[in-house]
């Protein structure tokens, strides 16, 4: 739940990102600053909202369900929302109809799911296909959440052992989800200077 239904709630964002880009376009074009600039101010400005909303989360799911390791859980869960406001970021580069961005990044989430290895474990995945178990970063929040729970107790042990994630190496994962959300930025990046490029040369030209 806590592994796709707010990662899946991120899609909120993005009228907003989207609004903000449209001013983006024409402040770049105008000369008022760089894309890059901007991509970092909306960036680290997405920093305070995801550690408020991950706090409040946390607390509100380990006073009611009892989570073991609350700060591990809230350490996973805040790399987790960070990914997804990154895919929102990035979606925000490339479409300019918010609507059509949030059709396209609830398609990429809802086919995260199956695949993340709650649904279809390892393997239970073709042979040619079991490589897209490791794709989405949903594979790596789900299996260091379910670790972080059941990890310890024999009971614990055999539920992760029927998902075949027993060997989940946490710190490892958090790792990943750091790297998974840096590479996204730098594709953000990219495609933000790739339009804003091509934008200013049509404008220049006569």
């Amino acid at each position: 739940y806590s592994s796709s239904f707010y990662i899946f709630m991120v899609v909120a964002v993005l009228p907003f990102l989207a609004k903000e880009r449209l001013i983006c376009r024409k402040e770049v074009l105008n000369g008022c600053y760089h894309p890059i600039t901007h991509h970092f101010a909306v960036s680290v400005g997405s920093i305070p909202n995801v550690v408020i909303l991950s706090f409040i989360i946390t607390l509100i799911l380990v006073g009611m369900v009892k989570l073991h390791n609350p700060v591990q859980f809230f350490l996973i869960l805040l790399l987790a929302l960070w990914n997804a406001e990154t895919y929102a970021i990035l979606l925000s580069t490339c479409v300019t109809n918010y609507i059509l961005g949030i059709i396209i990044l609830a398609g990429i989430f809802g086919l995260a799911m199956p695949l993340e290895g709650f649904m279809l474990v390892p393997s239970m995945f073709p042979s040619y296909l079991r490589w897209l178990y490791l794709v989405p970063f949903h594979t790596y929040v789900f299996r260091s959440f379910m670790y972080n729970e059941f990890a310890g107790t024999s009971f614990g042990e055999m539920v992760l052992k029927s998902y075949e994630i027993e060997g989940t190496n946490i710190k490892q994962d958090m790792v990943v989800l750091l790297c998974y959300s840096l590479v996204i930025h730098c594709v953000s990046v990219a495609v933000l200077m790739f339009s804003s490029r091509g934008r200013t040369k049509k404008q220049k030209d006569p």
